[in-house]
């Protein structure tokens, strides 16, 4: 009859060295997802920025659409052309 709970050295140094392993997983995948927060962040920050640059783009050319067709509205009937005669 074989003894199955009986752990040899070699089993030990199999567990351990699996252990280790798992470990040293665990250590990557926290540090991959510190670069990918890290990363994440920066991008955020870029899409804000740009963002908050085409608002400001729309709203100055907002403000121009609004001021030049103003002063065209205002200009009609104001002036006359002229008749060719000849």
């Amino acid at each position: 009859m074989t003894n199955h709970s009986a752990m040899t050295a070699r089993d030990l140094g199999d567990i351990a060295g699996l252990q280790r392993m798992a470990d040293g997983y665990a250590i990557e995948v926290a540090r991959q997802r510190g670069r990918l927060r890290t990363a994440w962040r920066t991008a955020t920050q870029d899409v804000d920025r740009l963002a908050a640059r085409i608002r400001a783009a729309d709203y100055t050319l907002g403000r121009r659409d609004q001021t030049f067709n103003g002063a065209a509205q205002e200009g009609r009937g104001s002036r006359q052309v002229p008749e060719l005669t000849g």
